[in-house]
């Protein structure tokens, strides 16, 4: 054989073996960060699982079409919150527990003359301890503007909850990868969950929020902590709002709930905790 065939027999032969070696190195790489992500999902859920609990709530719900009471029941609701403090403070997501804002921005967007109203009378919360324990709670501050209720322990819990410490906050980047703790409902025995998912989009305006894409597109449970793969709290999944005429609900209809000026966004935990201050000695609220 020509030396000149022989060398490019060779080098034809390096090329396809050190592109095999690359694919199997990217291979390994993936199974590695899969199994990364794994350990560490499992590590943070071990340490705050029990903080993500169930909250029940009983609230006398009224329906007005154009002022007259078409509807006046009272409806039970399971939410999921997150205790951001040992004596049982937890923050839940205002829409939630009140969806009242929600419809009033829905039949904003509809174009009709019919007035549809839908008014919420909390009756009673309750905290539901991961096993199975009721709390009787109140809500004890709402902030519309960011999608937040405060609800607290009416007596003090036996023991110190287990918390998400806030003041330990991630400052996440663009498709930097999150860990998301929630807890499924009564029908799976309140089984806590996890889902990976990464930061779509910083938002800086008006004040600084992540947009989660979770794993398979689903958002997740709304109320439930995200962190970063090495445990850092990040914040809380809430929904945000934009208060704005002429939203139109057609982008609901095509699954397009962003078009409504609505998204689920993670609240960063120093907003959350900013917050939070305004209940540290305030006393439960009436509703």
């Amino acid at each position: 054989m020509e030396p000149k065939r022989k060398r490019k027999r060779i080098m034809k032969h390096t090329l396809i073996i050190s592109f095999m070696a690359a694919m199997i190195l990217l291979a390994i790489n993936g199974i590695t960060q899969a199994s990364d992500t794994a350990a560490s999902g499992r590590k943070i859920s071990n340490a705050y699982q029990n903080a993500v609990v169930k909250v029940e709530t009983v609230a006398q719900v009224k329906i007005l079409m154009n002022g007259s009471e078409m509807q006046n029941r009272e409806f039970k609701n399971e939410i999921t919150g997150t205790v951001i403090d040992p004596s049982g403070l937890a923050l839940v997501s205002l829409t939630a527990i009140d969806p009242s804002r929600f419809v009033d921005h829905l039949m904003r967007g509809t174009g009709e003359e019919m007035k549809m109203e839908v008014k919420i009378d909390l009756k009673g919360v309750k905290i539901i301890l991961p096993d199975s324990t009721e709390l009787d709670a109140k809500v004890v501050l709402r902030d519309r503007d960011l999608d937040m209720a405060f609800i607290r322990p009416t007596k003090k819990p036996a023991k110190p909850m287990v918390a998400v410490n806030l003041s330990h906050r991630a400052n996440p980047d663009v498709m930097d990868e999150m860990i998301v703790l929630g807890r499924l409902s009564k029908v799976a025995s309140y089984a806590p969950s996890v889902l990976s998912a990464r930061i779509a989009a910083v938002v800086h305006k008006p004040h600084t929020f992540y947009i989660p894409q979770m794993e398979g597109g689903d958002m997740g449970d709304i109320g439930t902590p995200a962190f970063t793969r090495d445990g850092q709290p990040v914040g809380v999944i809430l929904i945000r709002i934009l208060a704005s005429e002429g939203a139109s609900n057609l982008g609901a209809m095509m699954g397009n709930a962003g078009a409504m000026g609505i998204t689920a966004v993670i609240m960063p935990a120093d907003v959350i905790l900013e917050a939070s201050k305004q209940v540290a000695d305030k006393p439960a609220a009436k509703e």
